[in-house]
Protein backbone atom coordinates (compact mmCIF):
# COMPACT_ATOMS: atom_id res chain seq x y z
CA UNK A 1 0.00 0.00 0.00
CA UNK A 2 2.70 2.41 0.78
CA UNK A 3 4.37 1.27 -2.31
CA UNK A 4 1.26 2.49 -4.58
CA UNK A 5 1.10 5.63 -2.63
CA UNK A 6 4.11 6.27 -3.49
CA UNK A 7 4.00 6.08 -6.84
CA UNK A 8 0.29 7.63 -6.58
CA UNK A 9 2.29 10.88 -5.57
CA UNK A 10 4.90 9.93 -8.29
CA UNK A 11 2.28 10.42 -10.75
CA UNK A 12 0.94 13.40 -9.29
CA UNK A 13 4.22 15.36 -8.95
CA UNK A 14 4.64 14.17 -12.92
CA UNK A 15 1.74 15.82 -14.03
CA UNK A 16 1.71 19.13 -11.95
CA UNK A 17 5.23 19.42 -13.67
CA UNK A 18 4.02 18.90 -16.87
CA UNK A 19 1.06 21.70 -16.38
CA UNK A 20 3.87 23.90 -15.35
CA UNK A 21 6.08 23.32 -17.93
CA UNK A 22 2.78 24.03 -20.58
CA UNK A 23 2.25 27.30 -18.52
CA UNK A 24 5.68 27.95 -19.46
CA UNK A 25 5.29 27.34 -23.07
CA UNK A 26 2.39 28.86 -23.42
CA UNK A 27 3.61 32.63 -21.83
CA UNK A 28 6.37 31.89 -24.10
CA UNK A 29 4.47 31.47 -27.07
CA UNK A 30 1.91 34.11 -26.59
CA UNK A 31 4.37 37.00 -24.86
CA UNK A 32 5.31 38.82 -28.04
CA UNK A 33 9.32 39.27 -28.44
CA UNK A 34 10.86 42.98 -27.23
CA UNK A 35 11.31 44.47 -30.07
CA UNK A 36 7.05 44.20 -31.21
CA UNK A 37 6.63 45.67 -27.60
CA UNK A 38 9.37 48.40 -28.14
CA UNK A 39 7.40 49.04 -31.74
CA UNK A 40 4.16 49.48 -30.01
CA UNK A 41 5.40 52.12 -27.34
CA UNK A 42 6.71 54.20 -30.17
CA UNK A 43 3.53 53.91 -32.10
CA UNK A 44 1.08 54.52 -29.28
CA UNK A 45 3.54 57.14 -27.80
CA UNK A 46 3.80 59.28 -30.92
CA UNK A 47 -0.34 58.77 -31.90
CA UNK A 48 -0.78 60.27 -28.28
CA UNK A 49 1.77 63.36 -29.22
CA UNK A 50 -0.34 64.11 -32.74
CA UNK A 51 -3.80 63.29 -31.01
CA UNK A 52 -6.09 66.49 -30.22
CA UNK A 53 -6.31 65.41 -26.47
CA UNK A 54 -2.83 66.55 -26.01
CA UNK A 55 -2.35 68.74 -28.34
CA UNK A 56 -5.17 71.28 -26.83
CA UNK A 57 -2.73 71.29 -24.01
CA UNK A 58 0.72 71.38 -25.49
CA UNK A 59 0.78 75.06 -26.97
CA UNK A 60 4.38 74.97 -27.87
CA UNK A 61 4.05 71.41 -30.01
CA UNK A 62 0.79 72.46 -31.37
CA UNK A 63 2.52 75.84 -32.60
CA UNK A 64 5.30 73.41 -34.38
CA UNK A 65 2.81 71.23 -35.87
CA UNK A 66 1.05 74.37 -37.47
CA UNK A 67 3.78 76.10 -39.32
CA UNK A 68 4.36 76.00 -43.00
CA UNK A 69 5.30 74.49 -45.24
CA UNK A 70 4.52 71.08 -43.53
CA UNK A 71 1.22 71.83 -42.09
CA UNK A 72 0.59 68.82 -39.49
CA UNK A 73 4.04 67.66 -39.39
CA UNK A 74 7.24 67.59 -37.65
CA UNK A 75 10.33 66.96 -38.81
CA UNK A 76 11.88 63.61 -37.52
CA UNK A 77 14.66 64.77 -35.91
CA UNK A 78 11.63 67.07 -33.46
CA UNK A 79 9.64 63.74 -33.56
CA UNK A 80 13.35 62.19 -32.07
CA UNK A 81 13.81 64.57 -29.24
CA UNK A 82 10.43 64.67 -27.79
CA UNK A 83 11.11 63.08 -24.42
CA UNK A 84 9.35 60.15 -24.48
CA UNK A 85 10.11 59.32 -27.96
CA UNK A 86 13.60 59.49 -27.06
CA UNK A 87 13.81 57.03 -24.40
CA UNK A 88 12.52 54.29 -26.67
CA UNK A 89 14.28 55.18 -30.16
CA UNK A 90 16.92 57.27 -31.38
CA UNK A 91 16.77 55.66 -35.25
CA UNK A 92 14.74 57.35 -38.00
CA UNK A 93 14.58 53.73 -39.69
CA UNK A 94 13.69 52.22 -36.80
CA UNK A 95 10.68 54.92 -35.80
CA UNK A 96 9.66 54.15 -39.79
CA UNK A 97 9.40 50.53 -38.96
CA UNK A 98 6.92 51.16 -35.81
CA UNK A 99 4.86 54.02 -37.28
CA UNK A 100 4.29 52.20 -40.25
CA UNK A 101 1.33 49.94 -38.61
CA UNK A 102 -0.46 52.94 -37.79
CA UNK A 103 -4.01 54.38 -39.71
CA UNK A 104 -3.51 57.88 -38.06
CA UNK A 105 0.52 58.53 -38.34
CA UNK A 106 1.62 59.53 -42.00
CA UNK A 107 4.99 59.43 -43.13
CA UNK A 108 6.96 61.88 -45.88
CA UNK A 109 10.05 59.53 -47.46
CA UNK A 110 12.66 61.25 -50.26
CA UNK A 111 11.77 60.79 -53.46
CA UNK A 112 14.02 57.96 -54.30
CA UNK A 113 12.69 55.63 -51.08
CA UNK A 114 9.29 57.07 -52.02
CA UNK A 115 9.07 55.34 -55.05
CA UNK A 116 11.07 52.22 -53.91
CA UNK A 117 8.30 52.08 -51.46
CA UNK A 118 5.39 52.31 -54.29
CA UNK A 119 6.87 49.95 -56.08
CA UNK A 120 6.76 47.42 -53.34
CA UNK A 121 3.33 48.20 -52.61
CA UNK A 122 2.73 46.76 -56.32
CA UNK A 123 4.57 43.85 -56.09
CA UNK A 124 2.65 42.75 -52.73
CA UNK A 125 -0.66 43.81 -54.21
CA UNK A 126 0.10 41.45 -58.02
CA UNK A 127 1.57 38.67 -55.52
CA UNK A 128 -1.84 38.38 -53.60
CA UNK A 129 -3.76 39.06 -57.14
CA UNK A 130 -2.11 35.89 -58.25
CA UNK A 131 -3.12 32.09 -57.95
CA UNK A 132 -0.42 29.97 -56.44
CA UNK A 133 2.42 28.17 -58.50
CA UNK A 134 1.72 25.03 -56.36
CA UNK A 135 -1.34 24.43 -57.63
CA UNK A 136 -0.72 22.23 -61.02
CA UNK A 137 -3.46 22.08 -63.74
CA UNK A 138 -5.06 18.56 -64.48
CA UNK A 139 -4.95 17.27 -68.21
CA UNK A 140 -7.41 15.37 -69.86
CA UNK A 141 -5.25 12.94 -71.14
CA UNK A 142 -5.13 10.74 -68.12
CA UNK A 143 -1.08 10.30 -68.21
CA UNK A 144 -1.11 10.52 -64.76
CA UNK A 145 2.84 9.90 -64.77
CA UNK A 146 3.46 12.76 -66.71
CA UNK A 147 1.29 14.45 -64.47
CA UNK A 148 3.04 14.08 -61.61
CA UNK A 149 6.62 14.57 -63.47
CA UNK A 150 5.27 17.73 -64.59
CA UNK A 151 3.84 18.51 -60.68
CA UNK A 152 7.07 17.35 -59.51
CA UNK A 153 8.99 19.92 -61.92
CA UNK A 154 7.02 22.30 -60.87
CA UNK A 155 7.39 21.75 -57.41
CA UNK A 156 10.78 22.15 -57.42
CA UNK A 157 10.71 24.94 -59.47
CA UNK A 158 8.37 26.90 -56.91
CA UNK A 159 11.10 25.80 -54.28
CA UNK A 160 13.73 27.79 -56.79
CA UNK A 161 11.72 30.74 -56.89
CA UNK A 162 10.47 30.64 -53.14
CA UNK A 163 13.93 30.55 -52.34
CA UNK A 164 14.37 33.37 -54.60
CA UNK A 165 11.69 35.11 -53.06
CA UNK A 166 13.06 34.84 -49.73
CA UNK A 167 16.28 36.20 -51.20
CA UNK A 168 14.68 39.18 -52.56
CA UNK A 169 12.55 39.47 -49.07
CA UNK A 170 15.62 39.64 -47.04
CA UNK A 171 17.31 42.46 -49.77
CA UNK A 172 13.87 43.84 -49.01
CA UNK A 173 13.74 43.46 -45.20
CA UNK A 174 17.57 44.86 -45.16
CA UNK A 175 16.67 48.06 -47.01
CA UNK A 176 16.05 50.88 -44.39
CA UNK A 177 13.76 53.94 -45.28
CA UNK A 178 14.28 57.25 -43.47
CA UNK A 179 11.10 59.27 -43.21
CA UNK A 180 12.10 63.23 -43.76
CA UNK A 181 8.69 64.44 -41.88
CA UNK A 182 6.05 62.94 -39.82
CA UNK A 183 2.42 63.74 -39.18
CA UNK A 184 -1.02 63.75 -40.00
CA UNK A 185 -2.86 64.33 -42.81
CA UNK A 186 -5.37 66.66 -43.58
CA UNK A 187 -4.54 68.47 -40.45
CA UNK A 188 -6.72 70.67 -38.15
CA UNK A 189 -5.88 72.22 -34.96
CA UNK A 190 -8.31 71.25 -32.44
CA UNK A 191 -10.95 73.73 -31.27
CA UNK A 192 -10.64 74.65 -27.34
CA UNK A 193 -13.44 75.02 -25.33
CA UNK A 194 -15.48 78.88 -25.10
CA UNK A 195 -14.70 78.95 -21.37
CA UNK A 196 -11.92 76.77 -19.79
CA UNK A 197 -12.57 75.69 -16.35
CA UNK A 198 -9.07 75.80 -15.41
CA UNK A 199 -8.46 79.38 -17.21
CA UNK A 200 -12.11 81.34 -16.34
CA UNK A 201 -12.61 83.28 -13.27
CA UNK A 202 -15.83 84.37 -12.50
CA UNK A 203 -15.93 88.40 -11.52
CA UNK A 204 -19.07 89.94 -9.66
CA UNK A 205 -19.94 92.97 -8.06
CA UNK A 206 -18.53 94.84 -11.18
CA UNK A 207 -20.04 98.67 -11.85
CA UNK A 208 -22.84 98.51 -14.41
CA UNK A 209 -20.38 100.99 -16.31
CA UNK A 210 -17.65 98.61 -16.48
CA UNK A 211 -16.75 97.68 -20.18
CA UNK A 212 -13.54 95.28 -21.45
CA UNK A 213 -11.08 97.85 -20.96
CA UNK A 214 -12.14 98.35 -17.14
CA UNK A 215 -11.71 94.82 -16.84
CA UNK A 216 -8.05 94.60 -18.56
CA UNK A 217 -7.10 97.46 -16.64
CA UNK A 218 -8.00 95.63 -13.04
CA UNK A 219 -6.48 92.58 -14.26
CA UNK A 220 -3.83 93.21 -15.97
CA UNK A 221 -1.08 92.87 -12.83
CA UNK A 222 -2.24 88.97 -12.91
CA UNK A 223 -1.70 88.12 -16.57
CA UNK A 224 -2.97 88.63 -19.96
CA UNK A 225 -6.83 88.32 -20.34
CA UNK A 226 -7.75 86.54 -23.66
CA UNK A 227 -11.66 86.41 -23.39
CA UNK A 228 -14.46 88.44 -21.73
CA UNK A 229 -17.75 87.88 -21.59
CA UNK A 230 -20.47 90.15 -19.40
CA UNK A 231 -24.11 88.80 -18.52
CA UNK A 232 -26.87 89.45 -20.39
CA UNK A 233 -29.21 90.92 -17.62
CA UNK A 234 -30.59 90.82 -14.28
CA UNK A 235 -32.66 88.18 -14.84
CA UNK A 236 -29.85 86.04 -15.54
CA UNK A 237 -28.41 83.23 -13.46
CA UNK A 238 -25.14 84.97 -13.02
CA UNK A 239 -26.55 87.80 -11.46
CA UNK A 240 -28.55 84.74 -9.19
CA UNK A 241 -25.34 83.75 -8.08
CA UNK A 242 -23.90 86.82 -7.20
CA UNK A 243 -26.88 87.87 -5.18
CA UNK A 244 -25.69 85.04 -3.12
CA UNK A 245 -22.37 85.28 -2.91
CA UNK A 246 -22.63 89.17 -1.71
CA UNK A 247 -24.75 87.57 0.94
CA UNK A 248 -21.86 86.86 2.68
CA UNK A 249 -19.85 89.78 4.46
CA UNK A 250 -16.80 91.18 2.44
CA UNK A 251 -13.98 93.40 3.48
CA UNK A 252 -14.32 96.63 1.05
CA UNK A 253 -11.81 98.46 3.04
CA UNK A 254 -8.37 97.71 4.08
CA UNK A 255 -6.95 99.10 7.19
CA UNK A 256 -3.30 99.36 8.19
CA UNK A 257 -2.18 97.39 10.72
CA UNK A 258 -1.23 99.69 13.67
CA UNK A 259 -3.20 101.35 16.08
CA UNK A 260 -4.13 104.24 14.24
CA UNK A 261 -6.08 101.65 11.79
CA UNK A 262 -6.16 103.96 8.78
CA UNK A 263 -7.97 103.46 5.80
CA UNK A 264 -5.47 102.19 2.54
CA UNK A 265 -5.96 103.21 -1.06
CA UNK A 266 -5.27 101.07 -4.01
CA UNK A 267 -2.58 102.49 -6.62
CA UNK A 268 -1.07 101.53 -9.58
CA UNK A 269 1.90 102.91 -11.64
CA UNK A 270 1.83 102.40 -15.71
CA UNK A 271 5.87 102.04 -15.51
CA UNK A 272 7.02 98.62 -15.62
CA UNK A 273 10.48 99.17 -14.81
CA UNK A 274 9.93 101.03 -11.44
CA UNK A 275 9.67 99.16 -7.99
CA UNK A 276 8.83 99.38 -4.66
CA UNK A 277 9.77 98.14 -1.19
CA UNK A 278 6.58 96.25 0.41
CA UNK A 279 6.26 97.93 4.20
CA UNK A 280 4.72 94.23 5.22
CA UNK A 281 6.86 91.56 3.48
CA UNK A 282 10.06 93.84 3.23
CA UNK A 283 9.57 92.68 -0.84
CA UNK A 284 10.76 94.26 -3.97
CA UNK A 285 7.33 94.35 -6.19
CA UNK A 286 7.00 96.19 -9.72
CA UNK A 287 5.15 99.12 -9.63
CA UNK A 288 2.63 98.10 -12.70
CA UNK A 289 1.32 95.21 -10.03
CA UNK A 290 -0.35 97.73 -8.30
CA UNK A 291 -0.36 98.34 -4.37
CA UNK A 292 -1.77 99.59 -1.53
CA UNK A 293 -0.89 103.06 0.52
CA UNK A 294 -2.32 104.56 3.47
CA UNK A 295 -4.78 107.77 2.32
CA UNK A 296 -2.84 111.15 2.07
CA UNK A 297 -3.02 114.64 0.98
CA UNK A 298 -2.93 114.89 -2.87
CA UNK A 299 0.32 115.87 -4.14
CA UNK A 300 2.17 113.83 -1.27
CA UNK A 301 4.10 111.16 -1.62
CA UNK A 302 2.68 107.41 0.32
CA UNK A 303 4.35 107.35 3.67
CA UNK A 304 4.61 103.42 2.80
CA UNK A 305 3.36 100.96 -0.35
CA UNK A 306 2.28 97.28 0.31
CA UNK A 307 1.53 94.41 -2.30
CA UNK A 308 -1.52 92.72 -3.18
CA UNK A 309 -0.45 89.33 -1.37
CA UNK A 310 -0.58 91.29 1.84
CA UNK A 311 -3.53 93.54 1.38
CA UNK A 312 -5.32 90.01 0.42
CA UNK A 313 -3.90 88.21 3.94
CA UNK A 314 -5.10 91.67 6.06
CA UNK A 315 -8.25 90.99 4.54
CA UNK A 316 -8.60 87.98 5.86
CA UNK A 317 -7.59 88.93 9.07
CA UNK A 318 -9.68 91.61 9.00
CA UNK A 319 -12.80 89.00 8.11
CA UNK A 320 -11.57 86.98 11.10
CA UNK A 321 -12.17 89.28 13.53
CA UNK A 322 -15.39 90.33 12.44
CA UNK A 323 -16.28 87.03 12.90
CA UNK A 324 -15.61 86.44 15.82
CA UNK A 325 -16.95 89.59 17.41
CA UNK A 326 -20.40 89.86 15.28
CA UNK A 327 -21.62 86.67 17.64
CA UNK A 328 -21.50 88.30 20.69
CA UNK A 329 -22.23 92.03 19.04
CA UNK A 330 -25.11 90.05 17.44
CA UNK A 331 -24.06 91.56 13.49
CA UNK A 332 -24.12 95.23 14.99
CA UNK A 333 -24.34 97.60 11.87
CA UNK A 334 -21.67 99.68 13.35
CA UNK A 335 -19.29 97.23 13.46
CA UNK A 336 -19.42 95.89 9.88
CA UNK A 337 -18.97 99.42 9.03
CA UNK A 338 -15.72 100.01 11.10
CA UNK A 339 -14.25 96.52 10.08
CA UNK A 340 -15.23 96.09 6.41
CA UNK A 341 -16.66 98.49 5.04
CA UNK A 342 -20.00 99.49 3.73
CA UNK A 343 -20.32 98.29 -0.11
CA UNK A 344 -19.27 101.02 -3.19
CA UNK A 345 -23.07 100.18 -4.29
CA UNK A 346 -25.56 98.46 -4.35
CA UNK A 347 -26.74 94.87 -5.92
CA UNK A 348 -29.08 96.21 -8.87
CA UNK A 349 -26.25 98.48 -9.37
CA UNK A 350 -23.77 95.64 -10.11
CA UNK A 351 -23.12 93.04 -13.03
CA UNK A 352 -21.09 89.75 -13.47
CA UNK A 353 -18.38 88.70 -16.29
CA UNK A 354 -16.36 85.61 -16.93
CA UNK A 355 -12.81 86.05 -18.13
CA UNK A 356 -10.42 83.90 -19.60
CA UNK A 357 -6.75 84.03 -18.82
CA UNK A 358 -3.62 82.90 -20.96
CA UNK A 359 -2.66 80.08 -18.46
CA UNK A 360 -4.02 78.20 -15.57
CA UNK A 361 -0.99 80.03 -13.28
CA UNK A 362 -2.37 83.42 -14.22
CA UNK A 363 -6.00 82.80 -12.99
CA UNK A 364 -5.10 80.72 -10.02
CA UNK A 365 -2.67 83.86 -8.76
Amino acid sequence: DIEENKNDNNDLDGDGNKEQKLNILKVNEEYPPEIVIQQNLIRAQVEFYFSDYNLKRDKRLLEKICKEPQRGYLGVDEVLSLSRVRQLCNSSHHLYDSLKPSPYIHMILPEDEDKRRKQEIQKEKLSKSQPDKSEATKTDDGDTGKGKDRDATKTQGGDNNDKDGTGTEEKEEQFQYHPTYIGRKRFSPPTEKQFPFRRSVYIYGLPWYADEKYIYAMLNAFGGVTKVHFDHGPDTLDRQIMKKMLEKHRVYKLLSKDSAALTMEFNQMHNKQEQYHCYWCHKQKPCADGYYHPKRIPGTAPSYRVCLQCAAAKAEEQSQKYDARSKLLKDDKRLRELLLGLPPRTIQQCKTALCVFASQRQASK
